[in-house]
């Protein structure tokens, strides 16, 4: 009776015991534009520290399951920096302060965050290009003022991913432009591996290509080493960069909070 009683007793201070801190979750989606539901992203890798920052360590990963769903254990009080990740991109950071209710969802659009896109201005409505580029989640739009008699080329170097270079592409020639030819620089450097850029090529001949085309595109070839390239002292030009921090979440989601 004795040992039964011992046992009883172990169980109840077990049971009594609490894990101090609070359960942090939240999770992210994928913005696709036009899609009713954005789709869930999982196998992101989440990390937290807390603020200021005294050191270097970091809480985590925490990666996201099949619902795009994180979750942090025994955090303790206070307000802390997380940042996620998906394979070596940088997908979104924010601040918050721990407490068992969930962070508000986030809708993310997921791209190489490095691409920088150079548009020069021709006879179009870059207006609608700049609309094309937000809808894909291309923010901080600036345009010049600058001519050029004809844009029939797309560049791009070895570190754009070629989702981009098919996006990118297709957004040209929706608005307008009659491109005849996409292809990798003929030669990398640092200056252009990650940047896709419209120009002008004289020597292209040929039917311009349709959006289709460009979907349907497995890959792109290297251009020649003897074709032209444009000089930005040329005309002036409109830089697109990337900005994958925030998409506005659609009205029956939840606010994006930062």
């Amino acid at each position: 009776m004795k040992r039964l009683d011992f046992v009883l007793s172990l169980a109840t201070i077990v049971a009594d015991v609490r894990v101090p801190g609070f359960q942090v979750s939240g999770a992210f989606y994928r913005y696709l534009p036009g899609a009713a539901t954005p789709p869930p992203i999982a196998g992101a890798s989440v990390y937290i520290r807390p603020l200021p920052v005294k050191n270097d360590v970091w809480l985590g990963p925490s990666v996201t399951d099949s619902n795009g769903r994180y979750t942090f254990i025994a955090v303790p009080a206070g307000r802390y920096l997380l940042q996620a990740f998906i394979s070596s991109s940088f997908l979104w950071q924010q601040t918050f302060d721990a407490s068992n209710r969930p962070i508000p969802a986030v809708v993310c659009a997921v791209h190489e965050p490095r691409t920088t896109v150079v548009c020069y201005k021709e006879r179009t409505d870059w207006q609608q290009v700049v609309k094309l580029f937000r809808d894909l989640g291309y923010q901080n739009v600036l345009l010049r003022a600058g001519t050029q008699s004809m844009t029939n080329i797309v560049r791009f170097g070895s570190g754009v991913p070629l989702e981009d270079v098919t996006l990118v592409g297709s957004a040209f020639v929706a608005a307008g432009l009659r491109i005849r030819a996409i292809r990798r620089f003929s030669s990398d450097t640092p200056a252009n591996g990650d940047v896709i850029e419209s120009g002008t090529d004289p020597s292209l001949k040929g039917p311009a290509l349709t959006i289709a085309s460009i979907q349907s595109a497995r890959d792109f070839p290297r251009g020649s080493p003897g074709e032209r390239t444009l000089s930005f002292s040329d005309v002036e030009s409109a830089q697109i960069k990337k900005n994958i921090a925030s998409i506005p979440t659609p009205p029956d989601l939840p606010q994006i909070h930062r």
